[in-house]
């Protein structure tokens, strides 16, 4: 027998009906709807903030690149000019960089290059040119490091018979290179790091060249540039000329090719 509601039960029937689709569309926005809205916000959040990233990244790149590209040009534009001192460190010469010795080490022309080597540990041997103070240049040399631990360019020595203050330009067996100042007995580790462009094989020879201008300090190995120092608080200007540097074992490398820029 079919039986009819009344109309209260149906009234009552009714709201019950649409609380319960009520909460079911309630169930289903806080289940499926609200938290897909909240997914999407965070996706265009996450992409404004990728997006953000990417720009900063490209534009820091962009930035490096242009910087290394002036680097590079400063270096061509200084090396195609004409050097107020050239050598070939072959063999001895008038008024060349001449042969020195210590008790540990010393500076000789030795088949065809310009050898310097110090035997004695944390010591290092140094041989200066003869061209005298030196404010705002260019030095290159090609040196071939035949054993031991460091050797390259040193410059912005005082002028006296025990300097205070000094600057060093160096390689390694390892690939790194290194910029450090010396002044009162205290080393001071201006720049350091691995560069692929280091020729770290045994024999092998490598370039290199410092520029020193309106007291930053620019390294380039082999033609590349390197790495940069600003910094007023240290003294670039003085004397220059070849050193090696025994931290562990004898250290021995020769030179060739030497030429000076002034700017």
């Amino acid at each position: 027998m079919q039986r009819k509601l009344s109309a209260s039960m149906s009234a009552l029937l009714t709201t019950v009906t649409c609380l319960i689709l009520g909460g079911s569309i309630f169930a289903l926005y806080g289940t499926v709807l609200r938290p897909n809205t909240f997914r999407t916000q965070a996706t265009i959040v996450a992409s404004h903030f990728l997006t953000a990233q990417v720009r900063a990244t490209l534009q820091a790149t962009t930035q490096a690149l242009a910087s290394a590209t002036a680097f590079q040009n400063l270096y061509m534009r200084t090396v195609s000019n004409q050097p107020v001192y050239s050598f070939s460190l072959n063999e001895q010469e008038n008024g060349s960089l001449n042969p020195l010795s210590s008790q540990t080490g010393g500076c000789a022309f030795i088949k065809g290059a310009y050898h310097i080597f110090e035997t004695e540990r944390y010591f290092s041997e140094y041989c200066l040119s003869p061209v005298g103070t030196l404010i705002d240049f260019a030095f290159q040399v090609q040196i071939t490091l035949i054993k031991g631990d460091e050797g390259g360019i040193i410059f912005g020595m005082d002028a006296g018979t025990n300097p205070t203050n000094l600057n060093y330009f160096g390689i390694d067996y390892a690939g790194d290179y290194s910029l450090v100042n010396e002044s009162d007995q205290q080393l001071h580790i201006l720049l350091h790091g691995f560069n692929r462009i280091i020729n770290a094989n045994p024999d092998r020879a490598n370039l290199l060249t410092i520029i020193v201008r309106h007291g930053v300090i620019y390294l380039y190995v082999n033609d590349q540039y390197v790495d940069s120092f600003s910094n007023t608080s240290y003294n670039t200007s003085g004397l220059a000329g070849l050193f090696v540097t025994d931290y562990v074992d004898p250290t021995e490398a020769a030179f060739n090719n030497i030429q000076i820029w002034r700017l």
